[in-house]
């Protein structure tokens, strides 16, 4: 068990790496995502964005085993390594319609994703960085506030069953 959890990518082995050139391809996408975002009128974010910016990584963590554990290690026995990466990203992306913003935001990350993923396989150094830019792209360009969309009914629901 210990084993394939490596295997996916959820050991210490290109932690550093995978992190660094995540925190790269992060800060000025996350710099441009807020200024279109502001153009935009959706930035600042309103108080609930810190919230989901700190759960966001458990969400990441699961679609990031999704996309680079499993799509990808599959893909990678099923067509060239070049196609690999673009593959994923499109059906990552396709896992998100209807919503074409959304669609076109997860193929770039999903495309970006994957390339680092390829380079060094290592989800935890990836984690952080799809956590930030979904965070800033569902707040700043997709103008969704997902503090009230999913996790104050969450709470309210899981109260009414308590």
């Amino acid at each position: 068990q210990r084993q394939e959890g490596r295997a996916w990518g959820l050991g210490t082995t290109d932690l550093g790496p995978a992190l660094l050139a995540g925190v790269v391809v992060t800060i000025p996408s996350v710099a441009v995502l807020w200024v279109v975002g502001t153009a935009l009128g959706n930035l600042p974010p309103p108080h609930g964005f810190w919230t989901v910016l700190a759960v966001y990584p458990a969400w990441a963590l699961v679609q990031q085993v999704a996309l680079n554990g499993i799509l990808v290690r599959g893909l990678e026995t099923l067509v060239p390594r070049l196609a690999v990466a673009p593959s994923a990203a499109v059906l990552f992306s396709l896992a998100h319609a209807p919503d074409f913003r959304l669609m076109l935001l997860t193929l770039a990350g999903g495309l970006i994703w994957t390339t680092l993923y390829l380079r060094w396989p290592n989800i935890w150094g990836i984690v952080p960085c799809h956590a930030v830019l979904g965070t800033v792209a569902y707040y700043g360009i997709l103008g969704r506030d997902p503090w009230r969309e999913l996790l104050v009914p969450l709470a309210a629901h899981l109260s009414l069953l308590g």
